[in-house]
C-alpha cells in the first residue's frame, strides 16, 4: 500500500513539472522573452523617452536554438532584456523592451560587438495603455523573491487585455516581469486575500492561447480561440530589487 502511494504522489509530481514547462512557452528565462509571431512591431527612427521599443539588431533563418545561443553570447556585454520573434522561417532577435532614453547607448554597445545596422521598433501605443496602473499585491519567496504586481484601471477595476496586450503589459514594467506561470497563478490565487476573490471571478491570461482560473480547490484551464476577448493578469517581477509604491 505505502509503494503505491509513493508512485502515485511522484506520478502527480512529475505530471504538475511537465505541466509547468508546457505553459511557460513565452518566457525562455528571465531576461530573454519569446514574442508572438503576430505581433507587428513598425519601423521607427525616432525615440522619445518614456516611449517603449524593441531594438533588433539581428534576422536569422536558422533554427531557435540558434537564436537563443546568439543572444546568450550578447548578454555577455549586453546587460539589458532581450527577446526574439518568430518571423517567416527564422527569427528576429531584440534587445527590449527598452525606454527611447536606452537606445542611444545600447545602439553602440551593439556597434562595439560588431552589430553595425540595428532597426528601431515601436511598441503600438494601444499595448502599453497609459489609463492603467500597477498595483503590488505581495511577495512570492518560496524558491525565490517573486513581486506580485496586477494591472488596475485608474477607475480601481481589475483591467482587461487583448492576448497580444497580456506580454506587453507585464514587460513594460520593466525587463524582469512577465506574465504568471501556471505553479505561479496556483499560489496567488489561493494565498492573498485580495486576489482570491478576483480568482473566482475572472479568467486570467496563462499564455496568448490559454486562461486559467480557480474554481473551489482547482486550477481550470481553458484554450481561447477568439483574439478579440479579454482578459485580466496577474505579472510576476522576478528581480528582487524591484518595488511599487
Amino acid at each position: 500500500m505505502n509503494k503505491k502511494i509513493f508512485f502515485m504522489g511522484l506520478i502527480t509530481v512529475v505530471l504538475c513539472h511537465l505541466s509547468s514547462m508546457a505553459f511557460a512557452q513565452n518566457v525562455i528565462n528571465n531576461n530573454i522573452k519569446m514574442i508572438e509571431s503576430e505581433l507587428l512591431l513598425p519601423i521607427t527612427t525616432k525615440h522619445i523617452d518614456p516611449e517603449s521599443y524593441y531594438l533588433q539588431f539581428l534576422y536569422t533563418g536558422k533554427n531557435k536554438k540558434f537564436a537563443l545561443d546568439r543572444i546568450k553570447s550578447i548578454q555577455k556585454h549586453i546587460r539589458y532584456p532581450m527577446a526574439i520573434q518568430p518571423y517567416n522561417t527564422g527569427y528576429r532577435l531584440y534587445v527590449g523592451i527598452i525606454k527611447g532614453s536606452d537606445v542611444t547607448q545600447i545602439q553602440k554597445l551593439l556597434y562595439n560587438i560588431g552589430y553595425n545596422d540595428s532597426f528601431l521598433r515601436k511598441i503600438n501605443p494601444s499595448s502599453i495603455r497609459e489609463d492603467i496602473f500597477f498595483k503590488k499585491i505581495g511577495i512570492i519567496e518560496k524558491i525565490e523573491e517573486k513581486t506580485i504586481i496586477v494591472p488596475y484601471n485608474k477607475n480601481g477595476s481589475i483591467a482587461l487585455f487583448s492576448s497580444l496586450e497580456a506580454n506587453l503589459i507585464c514587460q513594460s514594467i520593466d525587463g524582469h516581469a512577465n506574465i504568471a506561470l501556471l505553479s505561479e497563478y496556483g499560489g496567488v490565487l489561493s494565498k492573498f486575500d485580495e486576489l482570491l476573490p478576483i480568482g473566482i471571478q475572472y479568467r486570467f491570461w496563462l499564455t496568448s492561447k490559454k486562461t486559467v482560473t480557480r474554481v473551489s480547490n482547482d486550477l481550470v484551464i481553458k484554450n481561447v480561440g477568439n483574439k478579440e476577448v479579454r482578459y485580466p493578469i496577474i505579472c510576476i517581477n522576478r528581480g528582487i530589487d524591484y518595488y511599487l509604491p
